[in-house]
């Protein structure tokens, strides 16, 4: 195989933990906790445990805070 043939390899992403996460989130770690233990959450912010630590795909959290942005609180928008 030629070296000129191979593609380089991709940047593995990059990994957060929960101290960094509850401050983009604005909101204490002990809730990342909870929402991990009690499961929610779990399929929009999926997090990775490694040994004893917790991290998350700093794509996956950025992803989690576009999709729950909102515009409105439906409070006198319905019709």
């Amino acid at each position: 195989m030629s070296l000129k043939n191979m593609s380089p390899p991709a940047a593995p992403p990059r990994l957060i933990d929960s101290v960094l996460v509850s401050k983009l989130l604005d909101m204490d770690a002990g809730t990342l906790a909870q929402w991990r233990y009690l499961g929610r959450f779990t399929d929009e912010l999926p997090w990775i445990k490694i040994g004893r630590n917790v991290r998350y795909r700093e794509s996956d959290v950025l992803a989690f805070i576009s999709n729950n942005q909102t515009s409105c609180t439906g409070i006198g928008n319905q019709k």
